[in-house]
């Protein structure tokens, strides 16, 4: 861990890139090559092998020595027994950032070679990610990892996200991607041999770009020097750390991923309550909880919550899940089922909580105003509603109009309602979701249009009630963190 907060700048907008190792193997580091090209960043393949001249039309380098320019940051595509050489040759030029693409140190039982790798470190001043990692994507800076994978300004957001897990870092940009989340900053870390998660934490607290920080971490040198560093920065945003290594079997596991051992997860627990750093137990949770604090919905003030479904069952489904994990699911007052009985008769319906609204839910004004009208009930202080995309062909034919009418009426309708919301400063979150209820092409393209056109209006759709319980669960206990901090009790 660093003892000074490092200067991330040439890291995050390089100006000029150094990518050692490119070949025409396109698995291997050529692709940092083409990620970056057209991107306003200077490129220099490097390759000791004579017989490349030249790279996706660029010149290529024997050694990063015989570059004129000053390198921002470097990417690392050689064979494991090269990087300590690569390495050296900085000690005679300036490579203020560098990504070790490259794995099989400690992680696959060479530890004498990650050692090797860490004394050359020692003796030059360059910053290193990795070794064993895919690197960084910044939007912004119109870096990234992957060619495929979007890299301008217009699509950078507001979460930051660390990894240990490389496959893990693609999988969450790429999935909530597709949730209509994006990111400010991404780091693949791996080994961490040298810059760790400690370090990036300090930049974060004061980046005005990062609204929240993700982590999927298996191990740390340093735990409780790193929870010290989440507890500096919770106060101010959420942290979210998914931990791997949780069982017997994923603990062993991690020394053969990061070769690190993962610390004890009923320890970490502890730890985090200290911190304020929210625990994620798997992707799917953490998924959730990014995606609420990237667009930003209220934190629940208790864990009073109300349920407002279309169907019995939905509504029954869902008040077991709430009362299991722990919540409260108050019984709504008179005037506010008075409220509702003025526009919706008590026929194959039922207003307490949860309340089941029947087929009169379909009905987009009658449903979004019935939502409206338990938000303002003072026994609630979170609602789920839920909204079957899927089922939008069948119940356009009652209204008759098709089925994209529908789905717009009823986008406008929930867009009205959480704008109204805001506008008489109700404070009280509003959570959709959308369950699967089939399998088919057909319920997938409804499903991911409603979705897509939401998330264009800052409306997250959230797909399991069950994860969403355990997100929402988790952002009521920080936000009694924050309260405790607040009033000095932390």
């Amino acid at each position: 861990m660093s003892e000074h907060p490092v200067d991330f700048t040439p890291l995050f907008y390089p100006k000029t890139m150094a990518v050692i190792g490119a070949s025409t193997n396109p698995v291997g580091a050529v692709k940092y090559v083409k990620a970056h090209l057209n991107t306003g960043i200077k490129i220099f393949p490097v390759n000791s092998n004579p017989k490349y001249t030249e790279l996706e039309g660029l010149p290529v380098f024997r050694s990063v020595v015989d570059i004129k320019e000053d390198i921002d940051l470097a990417i690392i595509g050689v064979p494991k027994e090269f990087v300590p050489g690569v390495i050296e040759d900085f000690q005679r030029k300036v490579v203020k950032f560098a990504i070790i693409f490259t794995s099989g140190f400690k992680e696959s039982g060479r530890d004498d070679l990650e050692k090797a790798v860490l004394a050359m470190m020692k003796t030059v001043k360059t910053r290193f990610i990795g070794p064993n990692c895919l690197g960084i994507y910044h939007p912004k800076g119109r870096v990234t990892y992957f060619p495929t994978f979007p890299a301008t300004p217009d699509v950078a957001g507001n979460v930051s996200f660390i990894s240990q897990s490389g496959g893990h870092t693609a999988k969450t940009n790429w999935y909530l991607y597709t949730r209509g989340v994006r990111f400010a900053k991404t780091i693949s870390i791996g080994n961490a041999a040298d810059l760790t998660p400690h370090d990036f934490l300090p930049y974060f607290k004061d980046d005005p770009d990062t609204a929240v920080v993700g982590y999927y971490l298996e191990s740390s040198k340093d735990g409780r020097a790193f929870l010290k560093r989440v507890r500096e920065i919770t106060p101010v945003k959420p942290v979210v750390i998914w931990k791997g290594g949780q069982g017997s079997v994923g603990y062993k596991a991690t020394a053969s991923h990061t070769g690190e051992l993962a610390g004890n997860f009923k320890l970490w627990l502890a730890m985090a309550k200290q911190s304020g750093a929210i625990i994620a137990e798997d992707f799917d949770v953490m998924a959730d909880l990014l995606a609420m604090f990237s667009f930003k919905i209220q934190l629940p003030r208790s864990n009073r919550i109300a349920i407002v479904a279309c169907g019995g069952g939905n509504a029954v489904e869902t008040a077991d899940i709430f009362e299991a994990g722990g919540f409260k699911i108050p019984e709504l007052q008179d005037e506010t089922k008075k409220r509702i009985g003025k526009f919706i008769p008590e026929i194959n319906s039922a207003f307490t909580n949860p309340v089941d609204l029947g087929e009169y839910g379909y009905v987009p004004e009658y449903f979004a105003n019935a939502v409206s009208i338990v938000s303002r009930d003072p026994n609630i202080d979170a609602i789920v509603y839920i909204k079957e995309s899927s089922r939008f062909p069948m119940f356009s034919v009652n209204f008759l109009m098709s089925a994209e009418e529908y789905e717009l009426k009823t986008i406008k309708t929930l867009v009205d309602l959480h704008e109204k919301n805001k506008k008489e400063g109700r404070d009280i979150p509003l959570y959709l979701n959308d369950p699967f209820i089939a399998e088919d092409l057909e319920s997938l393209r409804w499903r991911v249009s409603f979705r897509d056109k939401l998330a264009t209006k800052g409306i997250p759709v959230f797909n399991r009630v069950d994860v969403l319980m355990k997100a929402i669960k988790k952002a009521e206990e920080y936000q009694r963190f924050l309260v405790d901090v607040k009033e000095g009790r932390k």
